[in-house]
C-alpha cells in the first residue's frame, strides 16, 4: 500500500503573529517578541516568556469548543486552519 502526503502550506500561531503570514513577516523585520512577563501562580514563582495576543478561537471553533479547551489546545487547529 502506498501512501501520498500532498503539504500545501503551512501555518502558525506565535507570540509574532496569528498566522504564517504575519509571523514570517515579524521575523524578517526582526520584530521582537519576548516580553519575559513575571508572575504569580498561586504563590510559586514563574515566568512566562511571552504569549500569542489577539487570538480569538471562535474563528475555528465553537463558543463551547473554545470553553472545554485550554488554549495551547486551541492553537493547533487554528494554525492549521487560518491563512489558508
Amino acid at each position: 500500500m502506498k501512501v501520498r502526503v500532498a503539504i500545501n502550506g503551512f501555518g502558525a500561531i506565535t507570540p509574532l503573529g496569528n498566522d504564517a503570514q504575519n509571523t514570517c513577516a515579524a521575523v524578517k523585520t526582526a520584530t521582537p517578541a519576548l516580553m519575559h512577563n513575571q508572575i504569580q501562580c498561586n504563590g510559586i514563582p514563574c515566568r512566562i516568556d511571552d504569549e500569542v495576543k489577539d487570538f480569538d478561537p471562535l474563528r475555528v471553533m465553537t463558543l463551547k469548543g473554545a470553553q472545554r479547551t485550554d488554549p495551547f489546545i486551541q492553537y493547533a487547529p487554528a494554525a492549521s486552519l487560518i491563512g489558508h
